[in-house]
């Protein structure tokens, strides 16, 4: 009835139920649907609404938009360049150069200046409002769509509700089930797998990869970098740390300025009491397997295993397969190399350069040891080893040095002093430049011709020189 009533002189026009193109005066249009196309007035010189179903682009004015479904496209007025495909789709506003295609899908998006977007999917941006989307992409069951007013510009929304309650117009991306779906206004987030930054409310700077990533963080973790299953699952406020791999910091919540990498790295580190670490290297600085007893601050550890089963140590800095692989408590320890102190559990302020150097020690403090193997066998303190103690009976060992120091340029106090087997000291055989002799010291070199070995001497005034000869046999 009344279908293409308006129609005089036009052609190519197709009307099917009651009012279907009641008022078009344009061609090359279908509508199938009691009311469908109704609004339809002119086309000008661009053909081809297309309209099917009841009321489906009832209002439309313009050509060129196509809707299929009960009041697909109901909203759209002027707007062009439109295709809307399901119940209510795109079928409460204003629309323009978008895709709507599921049951209510871009509803009552507001404007035709706020368009250019994509929603597949059941409610997939659904009520946009007053503040309208735009150049949007939602894809899955309410998608930007479970509550609120959508506003987003540029923003990416895959899955089942994901960014569902996002109101912010910031250009986020939110892919995979549930992903950012509780983040309602923020700056831009990146939230990519399953649960990935799934509790939020608001949310600025953060980026979640992976099943779980970031799942219960709150207002407070702005700024977050979380890569690799369940990384930093359990953070809720701790701000500023960056956890790539899989199940690092899975155990933090309010912890700062943490940075590991690498798988399991600082999975166990405490909750709340543990800061500014940076295990790097697959289970570098795990941790025992209580982690609320894993409280250590200020951590430094490279390489696979490394600080593996620490609790309250802090202020290490360890670099190398294994190094510090048992220490506990024992805090200030420094070294580069594979298995360097492996087998300290609470001895503090021991620094160790070369391969497995200071491997068995314990509970010893202030030790160095330079060089591979270097005091390897070594448990007790204050002792520097230089060189492989397990090949070389000659190994250079000092023992309990002592530097005192009681003004600027004060004397020094080696207290023992002892050399361990041989030893050997370069001899120049030219006399130095005097204005190269430091105060307070002494110079040997050797007279070839007159078979002397002189001491050059610099007293502490610093002009006075003097020299002592040995004869030489």
């Amino acid at each position: 009835y009344q279908a293409g009533k308006a129609v005089t002189t036009t052609s190519g026009n197709t009307g099917i139920g009651f009012q279907a193109l009641v008022l078009a005066t344009g061609t090359g249009h279908t509508a199938v649907g009691w009311n469908s196309g109704a609004g339809i007035v002119a086309s000008g010189a661009v053909p081809g609404l297309t309209a099917v179903g009841y009321e489906a682009l009832k209002i439309a004015t313009a050509a060129t938009n196509a809707a299929l479904g009960y009041q697909a496209g109901k909203g759209i007025s002027a707007g062009t360049q439109n295709t809307a495909i399901g119940y209510q789709a795109m079928g409460g506003g204003e629309a323009v150069n978008s895709v709507a295609i599921g049951y209510q899908a871009l509803f009552n998006n507001s404007s035709s200046a706020n368009g250019q977007n994509v929603a597949i999917g059941a409610n997939a941006l659904y009520n946009s409002g007053a503040s309208s989307a735009q150049r949007s992409v939602a894809i899955g069951f309410q998608a930007m769509g479970v509550s609120g007013v959508p506003a987003a510009s540029g923003a990416v929304a895959i899955g089942f509700q994901a960014a569902g309650k996002f109101t912010g117009s910031a250009g986020v991306i939110a892919i995979g089930n549930l992903a950012g779906q509780n983040v309602s206004s923020s700056g831009a987030f990146i939230a990519i797998g399953n649960g990935a930054l799934a509790t939020a409310g608001t949310q600025t700077n953060s980026i979640a990869i992976g099943d779980s990533a970031l799942a219960v963080a709150t207002t407070g973790s702005a700024g977050t970098v979380a890569v690799g299953f369940s990384s930093l699952a359990a953070l809720t406020s701790g701000t500023q740390n960056a956890s790539c791999g899989h199940q690092t910091l899975t155990t933090i919540t309010t912890s700062n300025f943490n940075s590991p990498f690498g798988y399991q790295a600082g999975v166990r580190i405490s909750s709340t009491n543990s800061g500014s670490n940076t295990p790097i290297g697959a289970r570098a600085m795990e941790g025992s397997a209580t982690a609320a007893n894993n409280t250590g601050n200020s951590n430094t550890a490279i390489g696979a295993f490394v600080l593996n089963g620490f609790t309250s140590a802090s202020n290490c800095s360890l670099v190398g397969y294994q190094a510090g692989l048992l220490v506990t408590t024992g805090g200030d320890n420094s070294g580069i190399g594979a298995e360097i102190l492996v087998t300290l559990t609470t001895g503090i302020g021991n620094t160790a350069l070369g391969k497995k150097a200071l491997h068995n020690l314990v509970s010893g403090n202030y030790n160095i040891g330079l060089g591979m193997n270097a005091g390897f066998t070594h448990t007790g303190s204050n002792t520097l080893f230089i060189g492989d103690t397990t090949q070389h009976a000659s190994t250079f060992a000092i023992n309990d040095i002592h530097i005192q120091s009681s003004q600027a340029y004060g004397a020094k106090v080696f207290d023992p002093l002892t050399f361990s087997d041989r030893t050997y000291f370069a001899t120049p055989n030219s006399a130095p430049t005097d204005a190269n002799i430091q105060a307070a010291s002494t110079t040997i070199y050797l007279d070839e011709t007159g078979n002397l070995l002189n001491f050059r001497v610099k007293y502490t005034d610093g002009t006075t020189l003097k020299t002592g000869s040995v004869s030489l046999l």
